[in-house]
């Protein structure tokens, strides 16, 4: 299952689907991503959890659940367990064992294949570390659980069953340099966990500080416990230096201690956040936290425990979740009301690529739109004493989706006659209205005057521009709209006894 929760621990979201939920995350291109195995592929997401696409690994591979990235241009990186049938009896094992390995794709946003690595081609079996056994019926001798890009674009791949870090030229295939493990060509410094660095880590990632993070589930160290670890690299030098590190405090007595999964986060003020992964079963009531957040001092300031002690998460991230489409409906605000205008505003959100006002009688089924790129709008050419309904909606290019807040409403102010009772109905018709080609103005004026007719498009300017001579009583006269372009429009009467206004829609 997938869900996000707020530091108080209560649910945002959740999708109680068994088959989702590995590699559950803001991914690099800014959408949620989660693997489906169903089908082997990873789902894509916008932020109202709508699906976008999924994506599937090329050449005929199914993807594996523990890692996938894709960037903002479209490009992805997915990795696959292979298995093959292999004799094994050259390593004291079965002549017909299935040795599972690795393929790592980089995918383009057309879903073409630019750069296939398979590790029969650069790892031994043999590689694997001391406690994977080579005689079994099943042999899994890499098992990948995350690839990271690093700063010179080259890949860097973490390998639990050989206990290895390994940098990948991405454009050859050639394996850079090997860090842990039986080929280990670094030294470490500072850290002194032992028999060995780290032994079946999670979640190698790099930071923008050039330093790097681990998991280090310390399944083969003494004693067993699990670490979050920070590393500097001199990749010239082949030097691991520990800069920071943490282990949690024994609880009633027991090691925390993850067997497999896990995560670290380095959080924008300096905690970390750490997911612990599959807690030792040793220690049911122990009350394990399942994620904590200490300071960079080491404090503990937050812990999180499932309530059911048989959940567990692969990876956990803190993350600020703004969604695309969060324009409150309270923030939806009317203002400066008048016969003819209102003033409309709203909340903004910074991962909003446009908006459109939506606004029509509250009596009417059509809908007229105004596209803007900001959270103000003067709206004119309103009818009095009439009921408006008006929406915005959102639209987010980076999740390529969009929606609409709930309908607000306000009634303009009632206007007070200029002239005789017998001409209080001094506003003007259109008709048609939309319009196409042609439409007509009906009006009443109070005396014989000359009468202006303007039209003017959204941002103002003026579209058409007509003056002509009417009698007292009612008045009608033909426009031309045939150099007009479809869209919206604001029609201004302009009569002895004052300013009228009226929306045009022509299509």
């Amino acid at each position: 299952m997938i869900t996000i929760l707020s530091s108080a621990g209560d649910s945002i979201y959740a999708d109680h689907n068994i088959d989702l939920g590995f590699e559950f995350k803001i991914n690099d291109n800014g959408c949620l991503t989660y693997f489906d195995k169903t089908d082997s592929s990873f789902a894509m997401l916008d932020s109202g959890y709508n699906l976008i696409k999924k994506m599937h690994m090329g050449n005929g591979y199914k993807a594996n659940k523990h890692e996938f990235k894709i960037f903002p241009n479209g490009y992805r990186l997915m990795q696959c367990y292979d298995a093959q049938q292999m004799d094994m009896t050259s390593y004291g094992g079965k002549p017909d064992a299935q040795v599972t390995g690795l393929v790592i794709q980089e995918i383009d946003s057309n879903n073409n294949v630019i750069f296939e690595w398979r590790s029969w081609d650069h790892f031994l079996v043999t590689d694997a570390a001391p406690d994977i056994s080579l005689t079994e019926q099943n042999v899994d001798y890499v098992h990948c659980n995350a690839m990271e890009l690093d700063f010179d674009g080259n890949l860097l791949l973490s390998s639990r069953n050989m206990d290895e870090i390994t940098k990948i030229n991405l454009n050859n295939g050639d394996i850079m340099w090997r860090m842990g493990g039986k080929h280990n060509m670094y030294t470490f410094i500072n850290d002194n966990d032992a028999p060995k660095p780290f032994s079946h880590q999670h979640h190698f990632t790099r930071l923008p500080n050039s330093h790097y993070t681990m998991f280090d589930n310390g399944n083969y160290q003494n004693p067993t416990r699990s670490s979050a670890k920070e590393f500097v690299l001199d990749q010239v030098n082949k030097t691991a230096t520990l800069v920071w590190s943490y282990s949690h405090p024994t609880v009633n007595g027991y090691e925390v201690f993850g067997s497999s999964l896990g995560s670290v986060q380095s959080l924008p003020n300096g905690n970390r956040l750490i997911n612990w992964g599959q807690i030792s079963p040793n220690s049911p009531f122990a009350k394990i936290p399942n994620f904590t957040e200490v300071d960079s001092s080491g404090n503990i300031v937050w812990e999180f425990i499932f309530a059911d002690s048989s959940y567990v998460s692969y990876r956990a991230f803190k993350l600020p979740w703004d969604r695309c489409n969060l324009i409150s409906d309270s923030s939806l605000i009317a203002n400066s009301v008048s016969e003819f205008s209102s003033d409309l505003q709203w909340n903004n959100n910074a991962k909003i690529s446009d908006l459109v006002l939506e606004y029509k009688e509250c009596s009417s089924s059509f809908w007229i739109e105004v596209p803007l790129d900001t959270n103000f709008y003067h709206l004119p050419g309103l009818h009095p004493n009439t009921c408006y309904d008006w929406r915005v909606q959102s639209i987010c290019d980076i999740y390529a989706d969009s929606f609409y807040t709930t309908s607000h409403h306000f009634v303009t102010l009632n206007a007070v006659a200029a002239f005789e009772p017998a001409f209080t109905q001094s506003h003007f018709t259109l008709y048609p209205n939309p319009a196409v080609g042609e439409t007509a103005l009906k009006f009443a004026s109070a005396m014989n005057c000359n009468a202006e007719i303007t039209i003017y498009d959204l941002p103002g300017a003026i579209a058409f521009h007509k003056i002509l001579f009417v009698q007292t009583g009612t008045n009608k006269t033909e426009v031309n709209l045939q150099s007009l372009k479809p869209g919206v429009y604001i029609v201004e009467l302009k009569l002895s006894s004052g300013k009228y206004y009226q929306q045009l829609v022509i299509q």
